[in-house]
């Protein structure tokens, strides 16, 4: 996932919650019907399509990302993100001028 982003626990926590709107609606609609009127723009359209776009975006989203797994048991920090290698960024920088 993006350094800002998200993280992959949250997005698939984002697509089953989605998942899970789309199929209590089709109970909804089998069970008591398809509402009419303005009501079917509210329930069907505004509601099914935050939750489809949702569900799509989600499953994008994991598609596109790799696993944050690594060798350094998943926590995802590299040297930029506060590992130090033991000689300092900072020390190469006063070495070089």
């Amino acid at each position: 996932m993006g350094k800002y982003g998200p993280g992959r626990g949250e997005i698939l926590f984002r697509l089953v919650f989605s998942l899970a709107g789309l199929v209590f609606m089709a109970v909804a609609f089998v069970l008591v019907g398809l509402p009419q009127g303005p009501a079917f723009a509210e329930v069907g359209i505004i509601a099914g399509g935050f939750f489809l776009g949702t569900a799509i975006w989600s499953a994008r989203a994991l598609m596109r990302a790799a696993p944050d797994t690594g060798s350094d048991g998943g926590s995802g920090a590299t040297q930029a993100q506060g590992k130090d290698d033991g000689g300092g960024a900072a020390h190469h920088e006063i070495d070089a001028k």
